[in-house]
């Protein structure tokens, strides 16, 4: 997950500070969504998000991460995208 971070873009520098004041106060718009192409590989989900914060119009985008499962369908694509922002959240918040 933390390698889908797309290194140039600069509010990842400085995440920590307008991410974490926006779970504080309420600006921020986490989005994500969940891929999954059963012709092209049947055993992978993927997923990709953005979050958004509307005071200060930063972003944080290019996020993704996949999963490998004989169990892979797009219901888990989708909740591997909704896991992936809650442990970001989580982490911010610690």
């Amino acid at each position: 997950m933390w390698e889908g971070i797309d290194d140039n873009q600069p509010t990842k520098h400085d995440l920590t500070c307008w991410a974490v004041e926006g779970m504080k106060i309420k600006t921020l718009i986490w989005v994500t969504d969940g891929s999954y192409d059963k012709l092209r590989a049947a055993d992978l989900s993927g997923v990709g998000w953005v979050i958004f914060c509307t005071k200060t119009r930063k972003r944080l985008t290019a996020g993704w991460c996949w999963e490998k499962s004989n169990s892979a369908n797009t219901y888990r694509a989708e909740m591997l995208g909704l896991c992936s922002l809650h442990l970001l959240a989580r982490a911010l918040s610690e």
